[in-house]
Order: C-alpha cells, then sequence, then structure tokens
C-alpha cells in the first residue's frame, strides 16, 4: 500500500508514509495496520461507536514516543464525528468512531490503540462496560494472565449480556489484545453498573 486515496464506504481517506514500518520487530508498516483495521472495522466499529475516544498514536513506530491524544485536531476532516465531554476546569473534544472511514482515518495517523470511553456519549455517567485490565509482568507469564481471565468469566458467569472476548480464550491464541503486552477481557454487562463518583 503506497501513498494513495482509498474509498472506505462512502468516503475517500488520503492515506500518507503507509511504508512507514511501526513494528519493527516484525516489519509490519503503517499500511499494514490500516489494512488490518479497514478488514475487522465491520466487527470492530460496533464496539467503538457513540463511544469519545482517545488515541495512543505512535508516528515513529512502537519503539519510539507515545503520544495520547484526547483532544481532536483541528487538521482532522470535518466528517470525524467530535463530541464535547467535561471534565474537570473545562472540556475535552473527542473524536468517536462511527464508521469504518474514521478507523481508517485513524490507522494512518499511526493509532494503534484506540481507547474508548466504557459508556455512550448520551449516557456518560452510566458506563455499559468493564474492562479487565490483565497485565503479565514479563511475557513468560502470559499464560498466568490467559488463566485469570478464564477465572474471571467463571466468576463473571451471569454478568456478560453475550459472549464476550473471555468466553473465546480457549479457541483462539490472543483474543482482544494491545498490541503491548497486555490482554483485556471486555464484555457488556447484563445489569446496569452503580455510578462511581471516583477515578
Amino acid at each position: 500500500m503506497s501513498d494513495e486515496e482509498v474509498e472506505v464506504g462512502a468516503h475517500d481517506v488520503r492515506l500518507s508514509n503507509t511504508g512507514k514500518v511501526l513494528f519493527p520487530a516484525d516489519g509490519i508498516t503503517k499500511g499494514d495496520l490500516i489494512g488490518y483495521y479497514r478488514d475487522v472495522a465491520a466487527v470492530m466499529v460496533p464496539y467503538l461507536r457513540d463511544r469519545p475516544l482517545a488515541t495512543a498514536r505512535h508516528p515513529d513506530g512502537i519503539d519510539g514516543e507515545r503520544i495520547f491524544q484526547k483532544n481532536v485536531p483541528d487538521y482532522f476532516p470535518g466528517r470525524v464525528r467530535r463530541e464535547r465531554v467535561a471534565k474537570q476546569d473545562g472540556e475535552v473534544l473527542h473524536a468517536v468512531c462511527d464508521n469504518a472511514a474514521t478507523l481508517v482515518y485513524l490507522a494512518n495517523q499511526a493509532c494503534i490503540e484506540p481507547h474508548i470511553f466504557l459508556s455512550r456519549i448520551d449516557r456518560l455517567d452510566d458506563p455499559d462496560q468493564m474492562v479487565f485490565d490483565l497485565d503479565p509482568p514479563d511475557p513468560s507469564r502470559f499464560e498466568d494472565a490467559r488463566r485469570a481471565a478464564l477465572e474471571l468469566r467463571r466468576l463473571l458467569e451471569g454478568e456478560l449480556e453475550r459472549p464476550s472476548v473471555i468466553d473465546r480464550l480457549g479457541e483462539v491464541d490472543d483474543p482482544w489484545s494491545s498490541l503491548s503486552r497486555r490482554r483485556y477481557g471486555l464484555g457488556p454487562l447484563r445489569t446496569r453498573l452503580q455510578r462511581i463518583t471516583g477515578r
């Protein structure tokens, strides 16, 4: 994939520096990341839709500086949905990824990890998802994280509305992992959480 404009749904998305290597150990380029996000958009976008997000961008690859970006920059195209979210002493203008074109655009910004809110924009104080971050201290302990995830599934059985990634841990090698060494379990909740007032 070279520098070009691609059609994603009803939108054209301009790509740049697609040959830039983001994962040197594996030779994975920004174009590969864009292609991957484009391929999984139909599955991934429903998890992102209507949720403000922040981006973990790695413009110089995963060995370079990580830029954690909450506010939508001025240069983002107008078709990228924006939502204002109050914070202490102000507000943040977040992007919302409601379609494949936005997901591809974020990948072109070297966004390796989109971080979504656990609640939707119309119910910010009412989370409907919960994430368990199972972070092994080093790669040799990854099997411990897998076992912890399976135990977590057992403890939460009946609370999840539909099969979660945790339900499939025994069937796939690396479900719902970030591109770091962490493993996450994500699931929609059957019951509402009480509002948590602290952070």
